[in-house]
């Protein structure tokens, strides 16, 4: 990958290759986190989980996991999208019990 220059209110920002990939992983955690958030809802109701949707959107650190578990196993075990989002909540949830941290 190589460095890229962008303009940003009139001056110019040289980012390197590992600044480029830095970006784009918070942005990617970003949109992982909130696929979590808007499939969360039928996740619940299709695996008969106990917890409330509120409960487990304002926890960061299920989201946060529960996104991680997702991209792993979209990128890793060439799961398709809505496979992977639903394990990775269920991943999280599981391993939040384990640890009593949920």
């Amino acid at each position: 990958m190589e460095d890229m220059t962008i303009t940003r209110d009139g001056k110019e920002l040289e980012l390197t290759s590992e600044e480029l990939l830095e970006a784009y992983q918070e942005q990617q955690a970003i949109y992982d986190r909130q696929n979590i958030v808007d499939n969360l809802s039928w996740i619940l109701d299709c695996g008969n989980i106990k917890y409330r949707e509120h409960e487990l959107k304002n926890n960061q650190t299920f989201l946060n996991l529960a996104a991680k578990y997702s991209r792993d196993m979209q990128d890793s075990e060439d799961m398709n999208f809505t496979w992977a989002i639903e394990q990775g909540v269920k991943k999280a949830i599981r391993e939040m019990e384990e640890n009593h941290t949920l």
